[in-house]
């Protein structure tokens, strides 16, 4: 016999159910766990005095809602709802040692593993189901799984759920926070939503990599005239375009109201050469892929990236994995 027993809530949470005494309705689950694979309980007198309550008006309020039934003899018990309550499968099932109290319930109408096609249950015997619609196929029966029982395993308590919510928005507006000291640290204030779209997916490394960016970029645009001002990159490219990379380290700037060393003066487009541009897209690309854009993505985006633009990206970037896993393990 199985030491596992299942209870449908069709039928413990139901108004029938739940309308019955509380000694009743603990009496029944008493009952589902000692019953055999067939849900017959043997011996009631014995088992009523074993657990220390109970009583024949339990026995008769369970009964006169179709919850239990009697053998002629009136000492073995079954539980109607048996088969919806539990689902058994062939390899752990043992029948009932009790065969002629079997045989006593199927002349009554109810179906055990095995049996013909009759309704066994309290739903199918009140007619709520008709005969032609109840499948009690016995292959389909043993590979039936209760969905409720199912869905309840490894499902999360409530206090681990309130945790994860709370640590969820403790991310978030720790996340928040750091965009809005990056939006504060970099000069140009513009595409400040497309920007924080791209931030909340970068890492702590990336971050901290972003902020001395943005920081050293500040330095160095107070030194930047109007018109050279206008090129530098919005707060969203300077994070796609990993623009924020190329000043980690601040190089030394020119006294106060000295002319702008060309170093610090970011390119014009159009003085750009066709490799560095290429560069630039190619950086672009592996940008997109690190944040999980897949290539039809990137194809499809405003800036039309070629299929020979995203493999080049990948190929780049698998020669630097390859680079870093040989050094690794040279080190090593």
């Amino acid at each position: 016999m199985a030491k596992k027993r299942m209870f449908s809530a069709d039928i413990v949470r139901s108004d029938l159910f739940l309308d019955l005494p509380i000694s009743s309705q603990l009496l029944y689950f008493h009952f589902g766990m000692i019953a055999d694979d067939d849900g017959i309980v043997a011996s009631i007198k014995r088992e009523l005095s074993y657990l220390g309550f109970g009583s024949l008006d339990d026995l008769k309020c369970l009964h006169d809602k179709n919850l239990v039934e009697f053998t002629d003899d009136g000492k073995i018990l079954f539980i109607i709802d048996w088969r919806k309550n539990n689902s058994i499968r062939n390899d752990i099932y043992k029948p009932t040692f009790y065969l002629e109290a079997r045989e006593n319930l199927e002349n009554k109408g109810f179906s055990f593993k095995g049996s013909k096609s009759v309704p066994s249950t309290l739903h199918e015997r009140n007619g709520d189901v008709s005969l032609d619609k109840i499948r009690l196929d016995k292959d389909r029966l043993d590979l039936d799984i209760d969905k409720e029982l199912v869905s309840g395993i490894n499902q999360p308590t409530l206090d681990q759920i309130e945790s994860v919510s709370e640590s969820e928005t403790l991310h978030n507006t720790q996340i928040k926070n750091k965009f809005i000291e990056y939006s504060d640290l970099y000069p140009k204030k513009t595409k400040k939503r497309e920007a924080f779209e791209v931030f909340k997916n970068l890492s702590e490394a990336e971050i901290s990599k972003l902020m001395i960016g943005a920081k050293n970029m500040a330095t160095v645009a107070k030194n930047l005239t109007a018109d050279d001002f206008k090129f530098l990159k919005n707060q969203a490219t300077f994070i796609t375009d990993e623009a924020y990379l190329d000043y980690l380290t601040l190089k030394p700037t020119a006294p106060p109201g000295s002319e702008t060393p060309d170093w610090a003066k970011p390119k014009p487009p159009e003085e750009l050469s066709e490799s560095e541009k290429y560069e630039i897209r190619i950086r672009r690309i592996q940008r997109l892929i690190r944040l999980g854009k897949p290539d039809s993505e990137i194809v499809g985006g405003s800036n039309k990236f070629t299929i020979e633009e995203i493999a080049e990206a990948k190929k780049q970037q698998a020669d630097l994995e390859k680079i870093r896993l040989e050094a690794l393990e040279k080190m090593n």
